[in-house]
């Protein structure tokens, strides 16, 4: 059997010298935390299927590498002919493990939690220049505390750790881009003046396809996005709509308002 060299499409190999420096800057992400009171947690790469597809994780959920079972429990699901031949997959972030952690061990932690994770994450993605299908997330969370105080301090505190690392090669300045929901929600009941009717909308009366869609725009500037992936993520909404004061179940001038506004 042939010996194949190369890593896998979407893996890398590190040489020394990038070990090197990964850990440096690894180990200053740790003491600035730190600093900050945030502990470091480590879960499994391996999560239980039924979390990583309990719908927390988006369209990450699309690009689980599965786990097959073995043994009798894949017989079993061969034989039902439509169960589930994946019991368990890798993890695709950092989130989903996280509150499986915190349900599991909260009686054992402290009250507000302050979490630090490090570690890789996997998506069965079709990697383009840039992307890998493995790659190292960090994150922060604060557990048990929902004020804006806690999300100051996410801020603060990553602000300064970024602070450290451009320290040493001479980066001064640097920009930190909040993104809330609710500051999308806002936007919109300002500048668009529609109303949605959609039910069991987690976002009250703006839909999903408006907030989907500005949550984008940034990709669209950038051009990895375009006006087509407005047009889809508000097409399945489009008779939920009421404009002005009339119910227009198929109206393309709302379309127009819609785009224009993501173009501004």
């Amino acid at each position: 059997m042939k010996f194949i060299k190369t890593p896998v499409k979407g893996m890398c190999d590190m040489l020394p010298s990038d070990m090197r420096l990964r850990e440096h800057v690894l180990s200053m992400i740790k003491k600035s935390y730190g600093q900050y009171g945030f502990m470091q947690i480590e879960t499994p790469i391996v999560e239980h299927i039924e979390n990583l597809t309990s719908k927390q994780g988006g369209d990450n959920e699309k690009l689980i590498f599965k786990v097959m079972k073995r043994g009798a429990d894949l017989q079993r699901a061969i034989d039902k002919g439509t169960g589930e031949y994946a019991d368990n997959g890798l993890r695709y972030d950092l989130t989903v493990p996280l509150a499986r952690y915190y349900a599991c061990n909260k009686e054992k932690l402290p009250s507000p939690f302050k979490a630090l994770q490090m570690g890789n994450v996997y998506r069965a993605d079709n990697p383009q220049k840039g992307r890998f299908r493995q790659f190292t997330q960090c994150d922060i969370d604060i557990l048990g505390d929902d004020s804006n105080l806690a999300e100051i301090e996410l801020i603060t505190a990553t602000a300064s750790m970024l602070s450290q690392i451009f320290a040493e090669i001479d980066v001064e300045g640097f920009t930190i881009h909040i993104n809330d929901r609710r500051m999308l929600r806002s936007i919109i009941d300002r500048a668009v003046n529609v109303l949605v009717v959609a039910d069991n909308s987690k976002f009250g009366l703006i839909g999903p396809c408006a907030t989907c869609s500005l949550s984008r725009i940034n990709r669209i500037i950038t051009g990895i996005h375009g006006r087509e992936d407005i047009l889809k993520d508000f097409e399945p909404y489009r008779h939920k709509f009421l404009f002005a004061d009339n119910y227009i179940p198929d109206n393309p001038e709302l379309v127009g308002n819609f785009e224009a506004f993501a173009e501004e």
